[in-house]
């Protein structure tokens, strides 16, 4: 059994994941699409932070091939995917260099968000998804249910009902 890990890196999770399952004699291997801030290490980073967009695209087309090609279960973190998301980042983490490209790259994310769950599972893969924390977290819902929830801990706008719901829709496709 052949089992890929990726594509975020939460708190070393996949990490710990694939050498725990190579201990039990799976192929396993673990892929952060980027460095992580806390430097956990994973078998493979697929992206440098400040490589051209355009090089990140193709180098997530041919993870993907490569996803369908050498792997029988791919285990999702974070409740990400290989593609690329459609929501455009919030105000204070967007990148002020090609502000252009900002609504393009929302409208790929658009036209390709998620599509890969269909390619794994017509190509006979398994998927695995796992949420950690604000990959599912939606404020409606903890401020509903919660007593204590980290929708009053954060930043006005850091929830809203758009990415609320942003969450349901990827979770129902997952």
């Amino acid at each position: 059994m052949r089992v890929l890990h990726c594509a975020m890196s939460v708190g070393g999770n996949p990490q710990g994941l694939a050498r725990a399952e190579r201990e039990l004699g799976r192929r396993s291997w673990s892929v952060a699409f980027e460095p992580t801030y806390f430097d956990y290490k994973s078998d493979e980073v697929l992206m440098r932070l400040r490589e051209k967009p355009l090089l990140r695209e193709v180098k997530r087309w041919l993870f993907l091939r490569r996803a369908i090609r050498d792997f029988d279960i791919v285990h999702f973190n974070f409740g990400r995917s290989i593609m690329p998301e459609s929501t455009p980042p919030r105000p204070s983490t967007t990148r002020r260099s090609l502000p252009l490209l900002r609504p393009l790259h929302h409208l790929y994310g658009l036209l390709f968000e998620l599509i890969d769950l269909p390619l794994l599972k017509k190509t006979g893969r398994g998927i695995v998804v796992t949420y950690q924390g604000d990959g599912a977290r939606q404020e409606d819902f903890c401020l509903n249910h919660f007593e204590i929830r980290p929708a009053r801990e954060v930043e006005q706008g850091y929830y809203s009902a758009k990415s609320d719901a942003h969450k349901r829709h990827r979770i129902e496709k997952f």
